[in-house]
């Protein structure tokens, strides 16, 4: 598993505090014998509007 960004737990922190649920820190998807490691993936769901949605994210600092 490569090594986490340095905003990676700021990115996490604004994300849970937005109302959405970590699901996978990190998200692992396998084709064959390979593996790519996605930082975050979320899902969020609201009773009042039935309304769901989900996400995968890769974050990246830049340096200036």
């Amino acid at each position: 598993m490569p090594p986490r960004d340095s905003i990676h737990y700021i990115v996490k922190q604004a994300i849970i505090n937005d109302g959405w649920k970590i699901t996978d820190d990190p998200y692992v998807i396998s084709y064959g014998e390979r593996f790519l490691f996605i930082d975050l993936a979320a899902t969020i769901s609201s009773t009042f509007n039935q309304a769901q949605g989900s996400f995968s994210v890769q974050q990246k600092k830049i340096s200036e």
